[in-house]
């Protein structure tokens, strides 16, 4: 008798991805992208640290469909803040490969404002989404302009449409320092 074996040898999974995402808190979404390496992922786990689960992240299982992006909702009352989650793809049989993710949340570009050619501001919490800031540093470029630690960031040779502002923000209401995503002055 003839035995006839259709063997399907699985490769252990290997995925490639940053280990730090950064982005602002009022985006609807957190994009995750990663590069599958080799496997047959059949799900995809994410788990959420403590702090983040207080900050209203809920863990994902799902089954993986094949694309390389999975987007995490933002949670609507997020802090801006750091927090860490582990990505995981699993095969179901011999293994897993996974990741501890570090999601770099900053406040977004909505709580400032363009004033003229020569001013940025950082909006009070009456219109930024009710956010109270006791400490501020202003960064052009990712170097920090000396003196610049105002709500207000002036400067007399005019902003640089080239550049990219940030300001690294205290809260009041818990002390935590985060930045501001990348804010592109507009001729004005």
């Amino acid at each position: 008798s003839i035995v006839t074996l259709h063997l399907h040898v699985l490769q252990l999974l290997d995925f490639e991805m940053f280990d730090s995402i950064m982005v602002c808190h009022d985006d609807p979404i957190i994009p995750l992208q990663f590069e599958l390496v080799k496997g047959d992922p059949i799900s995809v786990n994410i788990t959420f640290d403590e702090q983040a689960k207080k900050a209203k992240f809920v863990d994902i299982q799902t089954l993986y469909e094949g694309t390389n992006l999975i987007e995490i909702p933002m949670p609507d009352s997020v802090l801006p803040g750091v927090y860490t989650c582990l990505f995981e793809l699993s095969d179901g049989v011999i293994g897993y490969d996974s990741i501890t993710l570090t999601l770099d949340v900053r406040y977004g570009t909505s709580v400032l404002t363009q004033r003229w050619d020569d001013v940025i501001g950082v909006k009070n919490s009456e219109y930024n989404g009710g956010f109270d800031f006791s400490a501020f540093q202003w960064f052009e470029n990712d170097n920090a302009i000396s003196g610049a630690n105002l709500s207000i960031l002036y400067l007399d040779k005019g902003l640089d449409l080239d550049a990219e502002y940030t300001v690294l923000l205290t809260r009041v209401s818990d002390g935590v320092s985060q930045y501001t995503c990348g804010f592109l002055p507009e001729y004005y």
